[in-house]
């Protein structure tokens, strides 16, 4: 525990941010938070992910992206109603924020809330009708609804721009039976 803390003052050291500085060096700590944050989760570490998710919020409680972040974290760790928690006000603060959204979605999805996760990958295809992750997420609840036919048109149209989206063959297939 330690050698943790020697690094994160290392760290804030190196960036010049001691507690108690000006709002930019706030920010500035934040920022370090926020990629420690994002390297435990990259690591599946989600309980260190989550609290240094909480220090940013707590130097920047307005920050849309963290809050996105934090409710990855709990998806991952099953705990659906904090991550809907934070997926909500990270679209509080930003209502384009689209990994709040997808985030949703898959909770929606695995929660058998089909209508509300559809909802939330339609908002995400207004926004990008392009984007791969909503485009297999939609074409799977159309599967789960058994509308194959929009769920074939959607997951190939995920395949089209991503060829290498195993979970997505996955769900065609299903789809196909």
């Amino acid at each position: 525990m330690r050698a943790h803390s020697a690094i994160f003052i290392a760290m804030f050291a190196i960036a010049g941010v001691l507690p108690g500085k000006s709002q930019g060096q706030r920010l500035t700590q934040a920022n370090v938070f926020y990629n420690q944050a994002l390297a435990f989760e990259n690591s599946h570490d989600y309980d260190r992910a989550i609290k240094n998710f909480d220090q940013v919020l707590s130097l920047n409680p307005n920050d849309a992206k963290a809050y996105a972040g934090r409710a990855l974290a709990f998806l991952k760790k099953r705990d659906y109603n904090k991550a809907i928690r934070d997926c909500d006000r990270a679209l509080q603060l930003d209502p384009s924020i689209v990994s709040a959204l997808e985030i949703r979605g898959v909770v929606y999805t695995y929660e058998g809330n089909y209508d509300q996760a559809l909802q939330n990958y339609n908002s995400v295809l207004n926004l990008n009708p392009t984007n791969v992750n909503s485009l297999s997420g939609r074409g799977n609840i159309y599967r789960l609804k058994h509308d194959y036919t929009s769920a074939i048109r959607d997951l190939n149209q995920a395949l089209q721009l991503n060829p290498r989206y195993t979970d997505t063959f996955y769900n065609r297939g299903l789809a196909y039976r």
